[in-house]
């Protein structure tokens, strides 16, 4: 009975040491079962598979890998491994799964593929180059005007298509790590803006200009109003190391603009004279003249102080109205073809008479326009080369050319300016020239055709 009992115990060793030995043998080059591998975002059961076929299914799955590329547009490019490598190191990946340290219980790995994968660098450039086939530069973040806000904003950086000089390393090194996609932003791969919207300097320009966003000046030209604010002066202002500066020759051309548009002297004009024609007045001194050297100095002062104000535009001379014809029913009229003259007070006529102008024969014609009234004075001595005449009314209004009395001549209208005119004064009968003086303004023109 005991020898019985000893063989079966020898029995029983014997096959516990051919099991142990059995499941060496076993797993000698196999992975123990609950076992999975890593590779990148794939993971591999492994569990009782040899390590040659571990290692083939790692190849199928190299093999079929297509992997996902974002550009810098955001744009997906699929690209299979094959098409981008020169071989796959077989040899290589076996002995990296070989060299797995086993554990047994449930266990996890991660394989690292680095020179498994032996990719071409000519494919990957022409890969590269394909999904890039536009260049575009990087630009950098900057401060522009939005028309829409009047006011500063900051255009941000854009990122272009230009590949960094090592960019098909940059590539490369993504392989081994066997992701699923690849972003090319996130690889650094492209030449960047150096200058990205929160660049400290760049916020301080923008709060710099925008200091002059409620900024409006706001002139006004009889019914009409120029208003000057952000929309217009905004391509005005630029930094200097000083801080904001304002443009004085864009300030000059926009006062020019504003002259030309409403100053009036020296513009033509349609006029209907006292006998029904209708004659042209290119000519004279009278009408809106815009102070533009005060002009100029204004607008900067009020930009300068960041200040905002309304007020009437600055002139040097003032007509009686706005608009085409920029004066209204009362004026002082003379025809030189009819050597008469009208004057009219609120469209009321209250003076008419003969006069003489300059003498043609002598090339003193009276010169024609619109003009207003210099001065009035009374009892003066008129003084020339070869004269000195006094007068009781003087009114001049070009120059050395006025309205005056001339109590020395017995006749006026006809014909007589022809030959024996004036030195090119509108001589008129006392009590006219009276009437007249009583009741010009300086704001009411002298109508000469």
């Amino acid at each position: 009975m005991r020898s019985k009992t000893i063989a079966i115990f020898i029995i029983l060793i014997v096959l516990i040491i051919a099991l142990v030995i059995g499941t060496m043998i076993f797993f000698k080059d196999r992975f123990y079962p609950r076992t999975t591998l890593n590779i990148g975002p794939e993971q591999l059961d492994i569990s009782l598979k040899t390590y040659n076929t571990v290692a083939e299914e790692i190849m199928n799955m190299l093999e079929n890998k297509t992997y996902t590329v974002i550009d810098s547009y955001s744009n997906e490019h699929n690209v299979k491994l094959n098409d981008i490598i020169t071989e796959i190191n077989k040899q290589l990946l076996l002995d990296k799964v070989e060299n797995i340290n086993k554990k047994l219980g449930e266990s996890e790995y991660t394989l690292d593929l680095s020179g498994v994968i032996l990719l071409d660098q000519d494919k990957i450039n022409s890969f590269l180059d394909k999904i890039a086939s536009e260049k575009k530069e990087s630009q950098n973040a900057y401060v522009f005007f939005d028309e829409s806000l009047k006011e500063f904003a900051i255009k941000p950086e854009y990122i272009g298509n230009i590949y960094v000089k090592n960019v098909c390393d940059l590539f490369k090194n993504n392989f081994d790590l066997f992701k699923n996609t690849i972003n090319l932003l996130d690889l650094n791969a492209y030449e960047l803006p150096e200058i990205t919207k929160d660049n400290p300097d760049l916020l301080s320009d923008l709060e710099k200009l925008n200091s002059m966003k409620d900024v409006v000046i706001e002139y006004s030209f009889g019914n009409n109003q120029e208003t000057l604010d952000m929309g217009t002066f905004h391509s005005w202002l630029s930094l200097t190391d000083e801080g904001l500066s304002i443009d004085k020759e864009k300030v000059k051309e926009y006062v020019k603009d504003l002259n030309e548009k409403y100053t009036t002297v020296g513009k033509a004009r349609e006029f209907k004279t006292s006998l029904g024609n209708q004659v042209t007045l290119n000519k004279g001194n009278y009408g809106w003249l815009l102070d533009t050297e005060k002009m100029e100095e204004d607008i900067l002062e009020h930009l300068n102080n960041k200040e905002s104000i309304k007020k009437e535009g600055i002139y040097k001379k003032k007509a009686e109205s706005y608009g085409d014809l920029d004066f209204s029913d009362s004026y002082v009229e003379i025809s030189i073809a009819n050597q008469r003259l009208w004057m009219y007070v609120n469209g009321e006529l209250i003076v008419e008479c003969p006069v003489v102008t300059g003498c043609v024969k002598d090339g003193h014609s009276t010169p024609t326009g619109v003009y207003s009234l210099t001065y009035k004075t009374r009892n003066t001595v008129l003084r020339g080369p070869d004269y000195a005449v006094p007068v009781s009314y003087w009114m001049p209004f070009n120059g050395g050319i006025g309205l005056h009395d001339a109590t020395w001549r017995s006749s006026f209208g006809g014909n007589i300016y022809k030959t024996n005119g004036s030195h090119g004064c509108v001589n008129m009968p006392l009590q006219s020239a009276k009437k007249v003086y009583e009741n010009i303004t300086n704001t009411m023109p002298i109508i000469v055709w």
